[in-house]
């Protein structure tokens, strides 16, 4: 099975599969323009090709929303590719740095400073949500997914990446991201079956394992890895004595994920309406 047709844990083999190194090509070429670096790291040169590559044809301008863009590529990635790319963070000064740079590259992306557990978009706003390592970093990801799904169209589609903690050190561990996986369920449909057996090894796997994991980076591209400040986990271990910076072994997991229609997940009149509003409500900050 490739890599784009399925949900579960990042695997190393995918890696070295040709669609993925066009697509990552692809990503590192507008990083390039847009930050100056054409390196992407550890996750995001699996997450961002698993995300485009499941993403459905654009044919006419489907509204896009990035949730938790960050500054970076991916929402220029989207644009390129003839979206309407909307994009969302909780920091005001992403969204003016992602302007300037969308205003030199002649694109528009509009920008709303936003908490993903509470949005201020109308519900059924969005053709099409990605949302790339942003659970993880998120007081209450299950809040953050249901939120997703009210902003979602019936029979839109959730691209979802997030961290999956595997020694236990971080938010979302292996049990919590089967608690997230069930909130999932109750507003999508998977469009691929879920592994889920992968997430019962994910624990027990060591770093010579065919899951992509930082063990494996921090063996053998160490320089790929994010955690390159002193994090409050690392200033306590000083503080006891404790050198050396703490490492996280973590574990990428991606889900796409399809909103119910009918019962629960709208209906085509609702649709129709929510259409309409989306076509003359614009963005707060756009």
């Amino acid at each position: 099975m490739s890599f784009a047709h399925r949900n579960g844990l990042a695997r190393r083999a995918d890696l070295e599969q040709d669609q993925l190194l066009e697509l990552r090509g692809e990503c590192m070429a507008v990083s390039r323009a847009v930050t100056g670096r054409s390196e992407l790291g550890w996750s995001r040169q699996w997450e961002y090709p698993y995300v485009l590559a499941n993403l459905p044809a654009v044919g006419r301008r489907r509204q896009v929303l990035d949730a938790g863009c960050g500054f970076g590529c991916f929402p220029f990635v989207l644009a390129d590719r003839g979206f309407d790319v909307h994009a969302c963070d909780r920091s005001a000064r992403v969204g003016r740095r992602l302007q300037r740079v969308a205003a030199r590259r002649g694109r528009s992306i509009r920008f709303s400073s936003e908490d993903l557990t509470r949005t201020r978009y109308p519900a059924g706003r969005f053709d099409d949500i990605t949302c790339i390592s942003v659970l993880e970093h998120t007081r209450d990801p299950v809040a953050v997914v249901r939120e997703l799904g009210r902003i979602l169209k019936p029979g839109g589609h959730l691209l979802l990446t997030f961290d999956v903690s595997v020694d236990g050190k971080r938010q979302i561990p292996v049990g919590r991201a089967r608690q997230v996986i069930r909130a999932m369920d109750q507003s999508f449909e998977s469009v691929h079956p879920f592994l889920d057996k992968e997430l019962e090894q994910a624990s027990g796997c060591s770093g010579t394992e065919v899951i992509l994991k930082t063990e494996w980076f921090r063996r053998y591209a160490p320089e790929m890895l994010p955690w390159r400040r002193i994090s409050r986990v690392g200033f306590r271990n000083m503080l006891h004595g404790r050198l050396g910076r703490p490492f996280f072994n973590v574990a990428v997991v991606g889900v796409i994920l399809r909103k119910r229609t009918g019962p629960g997940g709208g209906t085509s009149h609702e649709q129709d309406r929510h259409e309409c509003s989306a076509a003359s409500t614009p963005c707060a900050g756009s």
